[in-house]
This record gives structure tokens, C-alpha cells and sequence, in this order.
């Protein structure tokens, strides 16, 4: 089964995809956003927080399908994991 994480960005935070990374620009602080184990992408959002709709971002990471795991005495399974990680950026 294929599964999407989906990170709601609030719209006053910069969003930058890297090559591997997303770099999020919150007011002074710098953030990093990382994964591994699925595809990474940003796309379009709308936030409404605020009372009515604005243009925001989001962070998407889809799964890849993961992989057969053989189990003893049991029919295969199939395995997928995402992992991620939010830091902070010193100054």
C-alpha cells in the first residue's frame, strides 16, 4: 500500500527545496526538513487559519512501495518505512 505524509507550512515561512533537502525560512531561523526512504516534493496549499483562504506551501513525502520481507512460516509481507528529521540551522 503506497502512503503520503503530507507537512502543512504555515505562509509567513519560506520554503526552498534542495536537492535532498527543504530549507524553511521562518522570520530569523533557518530550518532544515530531511527524509529518507520516500520521494520528497513541495507543492501548492492553502491555509486558513486566519479566516480566509491564503497561498501556502506544504511539504509531500510519497512512499516508493516498499519491499518484500520474508517471514518464516507466513505469507510475504511488504515493508515500507519513511523517516524524517526537522532542525534547526545555527546562525
Amino acid at each position: 500500500m503506497r502512503f503520503i505524509v503530507r507537512f502543512h507550512v504555515h505562509p509567513d515561512v519560506r520554503v526552498v527545496q534542495e536537492e535532498c533537502d527543504i530549507i524553511l525560512h521562518a522570520g530569523e531561523e533557518i530550518w532544515r526538513f530531511c527524509q529518507a526512504g520516500g520521494m520528497l516534493s513541495v507543492s501548492d496549499d492553502v491555509y486558513l487559519g486566519r479566516g480566509h483562504p491564503e497561498p501556502s506551501r506544504q511539504i509531500v513525502i510519497a512512499s516508493r512501495g516498499g519491499r518484500d520481507v520474508q517471514t518464516e512460516g507466513k505469507p510475504h509481507k511488504r515493508q515500507q518505512k519513511v523517516s524524517w528529521m526537522l532542525e534547526r540551522v545555527p546562525a
